[in-house]
């Protein structure tokens, strides 16, 4: 009767475990508050550094660039002034788009400044234009071609403007643009080419017209070397695109014939993981992954009949919690490190891991505890905080680890009589 009074273990009280349970809530409350007090801290920190780096890269290296698509004016009747110079009529004028067509070459060049890095490229253009006088009368015409916005002059390189295949030099001042004029007669045809070399930060777009003329016959080829291709907001996807994920290249093409449009043509430069924005996700997704932790901690443990004290989840859940104070502080230190973050992320992950676990083991409570935490560090810390490196698929691998979590619990569960289990 001795041995058999002391393998018996008294049952739980419903309010001894009501109260177990507001701890852990609490516990778990604390935690998530100071995980988002640290999220916050990062992405203070990194959106003040980001902007200053960036600022620091386009005074450097160039911004986007928007090149827009040239004008051709014809003038039937000059502005007329009086005595005094002031307006008495406005000129009468007809605008027309020229046949366009480009070949623009983008090679990424990510560039790097305070430890971050900015999607950077290098851009090559080369266009022809072709237009001649619809009208039936000699009329004064000028073409006009805005460089790239908000690129200053000196970043572009090897301009050549031709025009009837001479070089044009004629114009010495492009502030406002590649001018040419000349009195053109019915029919007259004339073709301009413009090449450069330009580079920049971010998008590159090509801006089709101010005006929302009809454009009669256009034509775009884009090659990138990359081949993660987006296109910035507001622009039309391209009518082909040819993926070579062997040698890494996209190539593009765009094909309008008598079309209005207000649409623009760009693409998205691939931007190199922010991981300071990176790193304040991880913080912000702590109250979802914690509450999976202690979730199938407590499931398991409970199933088990080996409940546990609420200052053993203040200890493991501290445990948990090394993780995300290290990864707050070890990226930015370690990003000039030759693979800097993997290394910060694989030192945050053993100090966490391996406090927790020995912590588990030392309490003596059974398989079940080390079991149920390695399982919750591997799929709500590990995967959780992968998740982040990843925007494009984070809700994917994010729905995924809860779907394996609630699988494996699920199984576990499976032939468990409830009754008093929890």
């Amino acid at each position: 009767m001795a041995d058999m009074s002391k393998s018996l273990k008294p049952p739980q009280s419903s309010s001894s475990k009501a109260l177990r349970y507001v701890i852990v809530a609490i516990i778990y409350v604390v935690f998530t508050l100071a995980a988002v007090v640290l999220g916050c801290r990062v992405q203070v920190k990194n959106t003040s550094v980001l902007e200053s780096n960036r600022a620091d890269v386009y005074d450097h290296w160039g911004s986007a660039i928007a090149q827009y698509a040239p004008t051709i004016s014809f003038l039937f009747e000059p502005a007329r002034y009086n005595s005094k110079g002031e307006l008495v009529t406005d000129a009468v004028m007809e605008y027309e788009t020229p046949e366009s067509n480009i070949d623009v070459e983008i090679i990424s060049s990510p560039r790097t400044s305070g430890k971050m890095r900015f999607p950077g490229y290098q851009v090559s253009f080369n266009a022809t234009y072709v237009f001649s006088n619809p009208f039936d009368a000699a009329l004064p015409a000028h073409f006009n071609m805005m460089l790239p916005q908000d690129t200053e002059l000196e970043s572009l390189d090897s301009l050549e403007i031709t025009v009837d295949g001479e070089i044009y030099n004629e114009d010495h001042n492009y502030a406002n643009g590649i001018d040419w004029e000349k009195n053109m007669a019915p029919g007259e045809t004339h073709t301009i080419t413009v090449t450069y070399n330009s580079r920049g930060t971010g998008n590159w777009e090509y801006v089709l017209s101010n005006y929302r003329d009809l454009i009669p016959l256009f034509k775009l080829h884009l090659t990138t070397d990359f081949v993660n291709i987006d296109y910035p907001e507001g622009t039309m996807a391209a009518d082909t695109m040819v993926i070579d994920k062997d040698e890494g290249t996209a190539d593009l093409t765009w094909t309008l014939k008598n079309s209005i449009t207000g649409q623009n043509i760009g693409v998205v430069i691939p931007e190199p993981v922010d991981v300071g924005k990176a790193t304040a996700n991880i913080m912000y997704f702590v109250p979802l992954g914690l509450i999976f932790f202690l979730g199938i901690i407590l499931l398991l443990t409970s199933i088990k009949g080996t409940p546990l004290h609420p200052m053993h989840y203040l200890f493991l859940t501290g445990g948990f919690f090394v993780f995300h104070v290290l990864m707050s502080y070890l990226p930015t230190l370690m990003q000039e490190m030759a693979s800097g973050v993997l290394w910060a992320f694989l030192i945050s992950f053993a100090a966490s891991a391996l406090m927790t676990l020995i912590y588990s083991t030392l309490i003596r409570k059974g398989k079940v505890v080390i079991w149920s935490t390695a399982l919750g560090i591997a799929l709500f810390q590990v995967g959780f905080s992968l998740a982040q490196f990843v925007p494009k698929f984070r809700g994917l691998i994010l729905a995924l680890i809860i779907i394996a979590g609630l699988g494996i619990a699920m199984g576990f569960t499976a032939r468990v009589d409830w009754k008093g289990k929890l």
